[in-house]
Formats: structure tokens, sequence, C-alpha cells
């Protein structure tokens, strides 16, 4: 069965991290301050930014449109907060993709596709085949 992961991030901001989370009115799911020790595999990477992150919380099973469409909801109602966070900081919707089909595909909609513009962020997809060869 495919996974799949979505996030909305904001990179590289000059404040602390509870600051993004006031202005949004949105609660964190990740933060990492630039110097912290994050663990990677087995073992560990140091962060080169500050990073606020939001992590979608629909199930890894659903379509990755589901995830994205769940947080362009969130940030809707303080789109003007984002795109001011756009325009001075790194902003993206981050996907992680494991697919298990030689099949499977990605779509998104023109709703979706305009409303991440909208916000002015970047949109970044990882894929990752786990099909046996």
């Amino acid at each position: 069965m495919d996974k799949s992961y979505a996030w909305f991030a904001i990179y590289n901001f000059d404040c602390k991290p509870d600051e993004i989370s006031e202005k949004l009115g949105i609660k964190s799911t990740e933060t990492w301050l630039k110097g912290d020790n994050k663990p990677f595999g087995k073992g560990k990477i140091r962060i080169r930014e500050n990073i606020w992150k939001l992590k979608s919380t629909v199930d890894v099973k659903e379509p990755i449109e589901k995830q994205l469409q769940e947080l362009i909801n969130i940030l809707r109602p303080v789109k003007d907060i984002v795109k001011s966070f756009s325009k001075k900081y790194y902003t993206e919707f981050g996907c992680a993709i494991y697919l298990n089909d030689y099949n499977s595909g990605v779509h998104l909609d023109k709703v979706i596709i305009t409303e991440i513009t909208d916000l002015g962020a970047e949109l970044d997809f990882d894929i990752y085949s786990l099909v046996n060869k």
C-alpha cells in the first residue's frame, strides 16, 4: 500500500518559532532551531536553519491531495499572514510519497495548485519507489 506525508513549512526565519505560531494562531507540529541536532536514520544531522512545520493529520494511506487540502484549509483563514511570511522567508508544501505499485501517480487539481500559488509557497515532492525489481 502506498503511503504519503504532507506538511507546510517555513524556513530560515529570524525569530523564535513560537512567534510564528502566535502570528498564525496555529500551533506547529514540529520546530527546529539552527544548530539543533535532529535524529536522522541511525545518526543525527545538524539543522542549518530555523524550521516551523505543520504536518497533515490525514491518514498516510490517503492520497497526498487530501493531505494538501487539509493543510490549505487550515492556512486559508490566515492567508495574508502566510503570504507575508512567504515574501520574507522560504515557505513550502512538502510531500513525501512511498510507492508500492508501478502504476501509482499524483494528481493535483487546479484549485489546490491555485491555492498553493496564492499562499506564495513552493511545492516539493520526494517520491520513493518501494517496488521490488
